[in-house]
């Protein structure tokens, strides 16, 4: 009976992992990852008809310099959340960049989503892989650091990336009498309701990686703690980062997080949360007037280039 339980489990986590029914239509995979196009849409008033045509970040990332797919695109300009990496994308590209404040968000706060009133332990974002980026992380190991935690960070939800799922992690961590979950499949646009849905029943939230679920974390109160050992990734395929073992994110700005965040977190700091609304645009972003006249600029400036193509 508990075999046929687990595969059923293991099923459901699967399917959610499958499934885009409800799709975004951009020229731009950044602005149809993670249910960012679909808030933003709302963010800058722009019709649901329409696809975005801009680039944009999607999520948040500790780079010291642009990666090539962000320069070499023919979206008429560019939104990115941080501040910092306005400055540094402006030094490398003349394409117009903005900082927008993260959809996720405006789209929290609209929502009115809070923290449950049932809350209780803590949900785990193991660092997750790419299709081209393998995580050789000793899993074994890894579950032997979780269980080290103190008590009243548990009990423990697992939540799983897309891609892991499809290369069976869910499973492993199902053996393992762990509770797993996932946002879902991130072309979906429902990935963001399930994010926040899942966050919100925890007090605490974990990883063995800085990563956007921290900052998100964070900025709806919930404390984040950077635990156990980091990701072992192994770059096969990607050509915006070095090949073999992918070790790069560790930059001055990663490690500036990683002081914040390592040790157990019992309280939000005001350095954490200055950092977390920096990092997120949440201070120096553009506002939702702006946000819809780039919105409808870029749109009919990519219209009537593919138009006179045709």
């Amino acid at each position: 009976m508990e075999e046929i339980n687990l595969l059923n489990k293991a099923k459901e986590i699967e399917e959610l992992a499958q499934k885009a029914e409800y799709k975004l239509n951009s020229p731009y995979v950044t602005s149809n990852i993670y249910g960012f196009g679909k808030h933003l849409k709302e963010y800058g008033f722009f019709l649901d008809s329409l696809p975005i045509c801009i680039y944009m970040d999607h999520g948040i990332t500790f780079a010291d310099k642009i990666p090539p797919h962000e320069i070499n695109n023919d979206a008429p300009s560019m939104f990115k959340f941080s501040p910092r990496l306005v400055k540094i994308y402006k030094s490398v590209s003349t394409k117009p960049c903005y900082t927008l404040p993260s959809p996720y968000v405006f789209f929290r706060k609209k929502r009115k989503i809070t923290i449950s009133v049932h809350a209780e332990g803590t949900v785990v974002f193991p660092a997750h892989s790419t299709p081209d980026v393998d995580n050789l992380t000793n899993w074994e190991e890894y579950v032997r650091e979780l269980n080290q935690l103190p008590v009243e960070y548990k009990p423990l939800t697992i939540c799983l990336h897309e891609t892991d799922i499809k290369k069976g992690l869910h499973k492993f961590f199902l053996s393992k009498g762990f509770e797993v979950k996932t946002a879902g499949a991130i072309m979906d646009t429902r990935f963001t309701e399930r994010f926040y849905d899942i966050l919100r029943q925890h007090k605490y939230s974990i990883s063995n990686l800085i990563g956007s679920y921290a900052f998100y974390s964070v900025e709806m109160g919930i404390q984040f703690t950077l635990y156990g050992k980091g990701p072992a990734y192994f770059n096969r395929n990607d050509p915006n980062i070095e090949k073999g073992n992918y070790t790069s994110y560790e930059t001055d700005t990663y490690n500036y997080a990683k002081v914040l965040f390592s040790g157990f977190q019992y309280k939000i700091t005001s350095e954490q949360k200055k950092f977390v609304e920096y990092e997120l645009g949440l201070t120096e972003g553009i506002g939702r007037v702006k946000t819809a006249l780039l919105l409808y600029k870029s749109f009919f400036i990519y219209w009537k280039r593919n138009r006179s193509v045709h």
